[in-house]
């Protein structure tokens, strides 16, 4: 029994962390992403890279 609530509880710690990355993405998914200049990394982003290119120090512009 004590096996199947500890993996109950893992079941819920990964649902909660699906849900919330969920939200996080949806609001970057509202901004527009512009890079410094970098071969790796072009000007304007797309969603699809949007991660990669905030790790290679990114700014993150707000639509108007």
């Amino acid at each position: 029994m004590a096996i199947v609530h500890k993996l109950f509880c893992i079941w819920i710690f990964y649902i909660s962390l699906f849900v919330a990355t969920s939200h996080a993405a949806g609001s970057f998914a509202k901004l527009d992403y512009k890079c410094e200049d970098d071969a790796d990394c072009p000007n304007v982003v797309t969603k699809l890279i949007c991660l990669k290119c905030i790790n290679r120090f990114c700014h993150i512009i707000y639509k108007e």
